[in-house]
């Protein structure tokens, strides 16, 4: 176990025990990165979460580390540590963000979209600063135009893919709406993952 782990499990048995504001600081210091990370990665699986300022998403994720911290246990390791911190993290901001039916709703009528309005819904942006976020947003939209312009996959099997994947639309419901087998969508949103990640091999996200 790290020396900074080590100093972040003590503090969070005096946290468990005490409540103290010494425990929580020295608890919080040592998880500034560990929460940071989790959120990021968070962010890439749950792309709604794009839209909560960085500060408002930090704040929720202390929340589940204080929770975390009460859960402790001293002959625990480093990896099991680790891991409820970022459950007890990823679990507060889902909690406390949900991805709405009216979110999914809104998501699903919107089948007339142009390609840049759901890229707009897609995006993968780390930033809570409006003109940096403006300018990332621009440079992603600009690539996934790009992409579908060069055929890499089509509207269409785009649409599905951001419907199922980042508005959680089942898909047994995309199978009805599209008019298509449930395999063939099934298979569909694999394919155009795929094909999204090789053609962003290359980014360093």
């Amino acid at each position: 176990m790290s020396l900074r782990t080590e100093m972040l499990k003590t503090f969070c048995l005096q946290y468990q025990q005490d409540g103290s504001a010494v425990a929580f600081a020295g608890m919080l210091e040592r998880a500034d990165k560990l929460l940071l990370d989790t959120i990021y990665k968070y962010r890439r699986i749950k792309p709604h979460l794009g839209s909560i300022e960085l500060n408002d998403l930090y704040h929720t994720a202390i929340v589940g580390l204080s929770k975390a911290a009460k859960k402790a246990k001293a002959g625990e390791n480093e990896d099991e540590m680790v891991a409820r911190i970022i459950s007890y993290v990823r679990c507060e901001l889902s909690t406390t963000y949900p991805l709405t039916k009216t979110k999914r709703f809104v998501a699903f009528q919107r089948l007339d979209f142009t390609i840049e309005d759901y890229i707009l819904d897609a995006r993968f942006v780390q930033t809570s600063d409006a003109v940096e976020q403006k300018a990332q947003l621009s440079l992603l939209q600009d690539d996934y135009v790009t992409m579908i312009k060069k055929g890499v996959v089509s509207l269409e099997d785009f649409k599905i893919f951001v419907l199922n994947c980042a508005y959680r639309i089942p898909c047994r419901v995309l199978a009805e709406r599209f008019d298509k087998p449930l395999h063939v969508i099934q298979y569909g949103i694999k394919r155009t993952q795929k094909k999204v990640r090789n053609y962003f091999k290359d980014w360093e996200i």
